[in-house]
């Protein structure tokens, strides 16, 4: 079975379902680390973590990653 994508958010990192849709923010990154994420079912991963001076911090994929290199 698979599962929804609404399952998978995590209250504790910034997301897509934090936004509606075609809203945008400016934030600004104070620092980027690699850090343990637990998951569903408490699988943790090494993730690369933005922080942001404002906010939630944010798990960067490799989209995201390019996205913010190029802004």
């Amino acid at each position: 079975m698979k599962t929804h994508w609404k399952k998978l958010t995590n209250p504790e990192f910034l997301g897509s379902w934090d936004f509606s849709e075609g809203e945008e923010r400016v934030l600004t990154i104070k620092k980027v680390i690699q850090g343990e994420v637990v998951g569903e079912g408490g699988k943790k991963d090494q993730c690369v973590v933005a922080h942001f001076t404002e906010g939630l911090p944010m798990v960067l994929n490799a989209t995201n990653m390019k996205a913010i290199t190029l802004a």
